[in-house]
């Protein structure tokens, strides 16, 4: 008899249209990753029936609880085709809107003279009004100047033909465009999603075993209960998706249309050639290790006469993470010790120029420590953020990307 392999184990999710309601006969996205631990936990209460025997009378199956999730390499989504890992992106943090649309809002054609200039970090545009409807917090991607003015930036002020950037200290004075030898600059803001309201959202999850024959294993009512990202030296970059949902069930068939969308091929990243910069208080900053964790707070709603949750409530959204680096001066343990607000981000650009940005403009260092740890090493300065609301956003999050033609 064949014995199922991890090998051959596959695994599919649909968004839910009803709460619990399944896979509901349409083409399901393949999923990467590198391991799962979707199960289905009963729980049982022993009899205390009285028996002169002596005899345990009954178990009772009282309640199921159903979650786990899966770990994965991160990789670039695909919005054509299968979105990789960008609908659990957008639902971990509640948005309750699509991803914005990837503007041009001056392309390398359009015959206008640009001036970078280092001092204020600003982009100015000679004529027209390129920049009317970028608002403070977008991310752009700029092209066609030298080294230090092609990248991802953020923009902290405007006007409709000058844009203030972030990180500070990185643009290089330079003119561009018709009366310059270079060639025209761009500028293109990416789209991005940012911390919503939306309740949450319940994905069916289908674990087939490809070795087997109409072996199935469906996973109902799952709603993201935590993100997370790791990013090590030397290493390629990691994440885990946590899911708490409703019930589990062995099927014979795929509860999709039986024509999945197969996975991304986008390459896998890692943290020597993929992550662009980490911006620490409007600066680029070395870190030394990086990682971030979102965490929506669900709790499942049990009700009388339904087995598992009948459906899944969120409590206010959890944005929390922390990074090291080599401990130079008392910026950042100062930051700590007098609670003051920072901001952060973290920017990731793959082997094609396919940009994804973590933004959490307002954090606060809940500890910090620049301890001699011991004989022959460095003095790290190890630090935990939490993030919270920006005022002049009104966000705590904002995840953009950028995806290159």
């Amino acid at each position: 008899m064949t014995k199922a392999d991890a090998n051959r184990v596959g695994l599919a999710y649909l968004e839910e249209a009803t709460y619990g309601a399944g896979g509901g006969s349409a083409a399901m996205y393949d999923v990467r990753f590198t391991s799962e631990s979707f199960s289905q936990e009963n729980s049982t209460v022993i009899s205390q029936e009285l028996r002169d025997d002596r005899q345990v009378a009954d178990l009772i199956r009282t309640d199921v609880k159903t979650g786990g999730g899966f770990n994965f390499e991160f990789s670039f989504g695909d919005a054509g085709t299968n979105p990789g890992f960008e609908d659990f992106f957008k639902r971990m943090i509640g948005s309750d809107a699509d991803w914005s649309t990837q503007t041009t809002h001056m392309a390398g054609d359009a015959n206008i003279e640009v001036v970078i200039a280092a001092a204020g970090s600003t982009i100015t545009a000679s004529t027209g009004t390129p920049f009317a409807t970028v608002v403070i917090g977008d991310w752009i991607k700029t092209g066609n100047g030298s080294a230090a003015n092609n990248g991802v930036f953020k923009v902290t002020a405007r006007s409709d033909t000058v844009l203030t950037v972030e990180p500070t200290g990185v643009l290089a004075d330079q003119t561009v465009g018709a009366s310059a030898v270079d060639a025209n600059y761009s500028v293109i803001e990416l789209s991005a999603v940012v911390n919503g309201t939306e309740p949450a959202t319940p994905f069916y999850f289908e674990r087939e075993y490809g070795d087997l024959s109409n072996e199935f294993v469906g996973h109902y009512g799952q709603a993201i209960s935590s993100g997370s990202l790791s990013v090590e030296p030397g290493s390629i970059i990691t994440g885990a998706f946590e899911f708490l949902g409703q019930t589990a069930a062995s099927v014979t068939a795929t509860e999709g249309d039986g024509s999945n969308v197969a996975a991304t091929t986008t390459t896998v990243m890692n943290a020597v050639d993929n992550v662009d910069y980490i911006m620490e208080g409007s600066v680029a900053y070395a870190c030394t290790a990086y990682n971030q964790t979102v965490t929506p707070n669900l709790r499942p709603r049990m009700v009388i006469g339904t087995l598992g949750a009948e459906s899944m409530g969120q409590g206010t959204i959890g944005v929390t993470g922390g990074h090291t680096a080599f401990y130079e001066d008392k910026t950042l343990i100062d930051k700590h010790l007098d609670m003051t607000s920072s901001n952060l981000a973290i920017v990731f650009v793959d082997e094609d120029g396919n940009y994804y940005v973590f933004d959490y403009p307002h954090i606060r260092y809940s500890s910090g420590s620049r301890v001699g740890g011991g004989i022959n090493q460095d003095v790290l300065a190890e630090m935990e953020w939490t993030a919270i609301r920006e005022s002049t956003e009104d966000i705590t999050i904002r995840i953009a990307r950028y995806t290159a033609p």
